[in-house]
């Protein structure tokens, strides 16, 4: 009789220890998925505040920043858009293909000098 109770103390006991390891994984994966819904809530949490942000503060925000990355000029990507521009055939009638082109010309020129000096 002394052995059948031990017997059922120890698979009792085997049963409640596995039990134990089960709670712990579960515990285990709430806490990475806490952890991931906390961080996925921060994330939320800093897009709410980018779309507060005022327009204007954004642009002024993203003009900085291109201003001062090291491979970004504004006045050279200004310059290298009016270089790429080419005066319309059609336009033609109404003013000088070759004086609008200078005048786009001079304009990219002006960008350019600028990119050169540092300004945007």
């Amino acid at each position: 009789m002394k052995d059948d109770a031990y017997e059922q103390l120890a698979q009792r006991y085997a049963e409640l220890e596995q039990e134990k390891a089960e709670l712990a994984e579960i515990l285990d994966r709430t806490e990475t998925e806490r952890d991931a819904l906390a961080a996925r809530l921060d994330r939320v949490g800093n897009l709410v505040t980018q779309d507060s942000e005022s327009k204007g503060d954004f642009i002024n925000r993203v003009r900085m920043a291109l201003e001062y990355a090291t491979d970004t000029s504004l006045a050279r990507r200004d310059a290298e858009v009016i270089g790429s521009l080419r005066f319309p055939t059609m336009l033609r009638r109404i003013w000088s293909g070759g004086d609008v082109q200078r005048w786009l010309n001079e304009q990219a020129e002006e960008k350019l000098r600028q990119a050169e000096r540092g300004e945007s």
